[in-house]
């Protein structure tokens, strides 16, 4: 079993980088959602959970989204798969702006498009079987297969994730927690799907279930043509399965890399405050080892600051970091990164 802070690389995961230079999978542009919450019996205001994100996927690469809670992970994934609204923005996939297809056509897109929740066992339909649950997808996107195609190919896929053909009989809550999310992956891949949006999919899992469900799904995409968007607050587990990552404050992109990159060097002083609280990966050098606090607490997402939305809690911060929303700018080591004076060091 691969450690998940230990440095070993997941089947299928690349050196660093898009796995190819074809283009890109799943494009997000200037993508912006935002809530209307209510603040009086009879008032409301606009809270921006996304502003302005921009990013590629690119085809058979993991892209890990990070950042403290309430940055907007959880948003982004819902909005690129098309179940929340954007204000503004636009999501492509392969080229097609999501938000402008028919229905019909939308539906076809969508078995190319599959999630993986948090919570595995509130994902699954109880009064269902294990086979009925990784079978049901089938039915919308296969309705040609007779009742017994569709079970077959449901068993084919329970097996491939590491669950005996007798899973198929039995229900949700006779599941453990790693097991029901193997069938929620198991579902999630039995229409063949081209994008794996992954939300959190290991944090209600103890470390060595964690590790066996993030070695599967490495193994599940070095064998295909899966692209997964890989949404954790666990930094060790972004660092384990990504090719890149992209961190997030407040709904802003504050800085993308190659992994490697990102851990061995941060840029933008948001993505060094988390790496420095993240636990060392050994006991022995956890031992004496006591987490740093980034300064301060994340403003209210109804009232960000002005210009850089991380000023606040910025030891760097200066004067002209209140005036101006910093651009996502490309280095030449192809980082970006959103912060003026990152090029100081």
């Amino acid at each position: 079993m691969r450690a998940l802070g230990g440095g070993a690389r997941p089947p299928g995961k690349t050196s660093g980088g898009p796995a190819n230079a074809a283009a890109p999978l799943l494009s997000v542009q200037a993508l912006t959602v935002a809530y209307r919450v209510r603040t009086g019996l009879f008032s409301s205001q606009p809270l921006h959970a996304l502003s302005a994100v921009t990013f590629n996927l690119e085809q058979r690469e993991t892209l890990g989204v990070v950042g403290e809670s309430g940055c907007g992970k959880s948003t982004l994934a819902r909005a690129v798969l098309g179940l929340v609204a954007p204000a503004s923005g636009r999501v492509r996939l392969e080229s097609e702006d999501l938000s402008k297809l028919p229905p019909a056509r939308m539906r076809t897109r969508r078995r190319i498009m599959q999630m993986v929740f948090q919570d595995p066992l509130a994902s699954l339909n109880p009064r269902m079987t294990a086979g009925r649950i990784v079978a049901e997808p089938l039915g919308v996107f296969a309705p040609h297969l007779t009742p017994a195609e569709r079970l077959a190919r449901a068993l084919d896929m329970l097996a491939r994730t590491g669950l005996p053909q007798s899973a198929a009989h039995r229900y949700p809550h006779e599941f453990s927690g790693g097991q029901a999310q193997r069938i929620g992956i198991a579902r999630a891949l039995i229409t063949e799907p081209r994008l794996l949006v992954c939300d959190e999919p290991v944090s209600a899992l103890d470390v060595s279930v964690q590790a066996q469900i993030l070695n599967l799904l490495a193994d599940l995409r070095a064998g295909g043509r899966l692209a997964m968007l890989f949404i954790t607050h666990d930094l060790s587990v972004a660092r384990a399965v990504s090719d890149r990552v992209l961190v997030l404050y407040l709904g802003r992109i504050m800085e993308i890399a190659p992994a490697a990159q990102l851990f061995a060097a941060p840029r933008h002083p948001y993505t060094q405050g988390l790496l420095a609280s993240a636990p060392p990966p050994t006991p022995q050098a956890a031992r004496n080892w006591r987490p740093p606090t980034l300064a301060g607490e994340a403003p209210s997402p109804l009232s960000p600051p002005s210009g850089c939305v991380f000023r606040l809690r910025c030891r760097r911060a200066k004067p002209q970091c209140a005036e101006q929303v910093p651009p996502l700018e490309t280095a030449d080591d192809g980082r970006q990164v959103a912060c003026i004076r990152w090029r100081e060091g």
